[in-house]
């Protein structure tokens, strides 16, 4: 029997606790350590989850019984962990977006390429869900023709910006437009560009977030383009079904869109049918890959340089917004 993975978790939040469940519950693994600032969240998930807590990056990263390090810390805080997690010599999982300033994203590139034996993967999960999948599957079946378009939508409620300290070293773009940009980047199978962006703010920063309320960009492709938006101040009213309910592809002979609020696709070409998707969950499936990738057993699919071109172009997006101007990205 194959010895089991030893996992150091960087991070206790809402999302922490997911991966914490996971690799206690998947029997590749044994989570062994969690970090995190609050000693409350740590010592919660540590109890629950039977592995040890600390308040100390360096106990948990470099321990040199962990094989792997999965980071999980707010958007703005992902560089430092896994810069140390790499030069430690440990297969890193790091949650999107790679890193919010481009530098960032470069240099921990260059640090994961003098350990070509382990793993560096961006945690770009929502690849992996069932609507994915088969959206994916379609487009490269050349179902719907070449792509043509792509119309976003995302959003989530003011009140869940409320609850982070670190709301205004984010903002509505790091937190879901990362995943929808690299979901076009990987449908298209190419990266964008140029962009230009939009923004309005006041509605955090009066309630004490310096950051965008809202963030509309156009990527072009060269042949195709997207249009994301993304808010952060949404009522408490909205569905939160619609989370990421708005998507559609356009392509030179047809269409695919995403049912709202449940797996599902519709599906536009010369008739008009819904389609069924695979029953796959996205972030389970996410640490699922990252896994198999460590065992060897695939490639990374979620690569560093994934994680480089999102950040890159966000970093752009807000350069834009603020400018007026477009911002070309190569």
């Amino acid at each position: 029997m194959a010895a089991l993975l030893r996992v150091a978790l960087i991070g206790a939040g809402m999302y922490g606790r997911f991966h914490a469940r996971w690799y206690s519950e998947d029997p590749r693994t044994e989570l062994v350590w969690v970090w995190g600032h609050g000693e409350k969240r740590r010592s919660r998930i540590a109890r629950d989850f039977a592995c040890s807590a600390t308040g100390s990056l360096e106990e948990a990263i470099m321990d040199d019984s962990v094989d792997i390090v999965s980071i999980v810390t707010p958007d703005p805080f992902h560089y430092e962990p896994t810069m140390m997690a790499l030069r430690a010599d440990k297969h890193v999982l790091v949650e999107k977006p790679m890193a919010t300033v481009t530098r960032e994203c470069e240099e921990m590139i260059a640090e994961a390429d003098k350990h070509a034996d382990k793993v560096l993967r961006v945690n770009f999960h929502q690849r992996c869900g069932g609507n994915s999948i088969k959206m994916k599957e379609l487009i490269d079946g050349g179902v719907i023709g070449k792509p043509v378009s792509a119309q976003v939508f995302q959003g989530d409620c003011v009140t869940l910006a409320d609850r982070f300290a670190w709301t205004g070293k984010s903002g509505p773009h790091w937190f879901l437009m990362s995943h929808a940009l690299d979901l076009i980047n990987w449908l298209f199978s190419r990266e964008p560009v140029s962009v230009f962006g939009c923004a309005h703010e006041g509605v955090l920063a009066a309630r004490g977030h310096d950051c965008f309320d809202t963030l509309q960009a156009q990527f072009d492709y060269g042949d195709a383009m997207a249009q994301i938006e993304t808010s952060w101040i949404l009522p408490e009213a909205w569905s939160k079904g619609l989370w990421f309910g708005s998507m559609t592809i356009y392509g030179e002979m047809g269409r695919i869109g995403r049912l709202p609020g449940r797996e599902g696709l519709i599906l536009s070409t010369d008739k008009h049918e819904q389609i069924e998707v695979p029953d796959v969950r996205d972030e389970p499936e996410g640490l699922n890959r990252f896994i198999k990738c460590v065992l060897g057993e695939m490639q990374n699919d979620n690569s560093p340089h994934d994680g480089l071109v999102v950040t890159r172009a966000l970093e752009a997006a807000e350069e834009s917004a603020r400018t007026g101007k477009l911002i070309r990205l190569c």
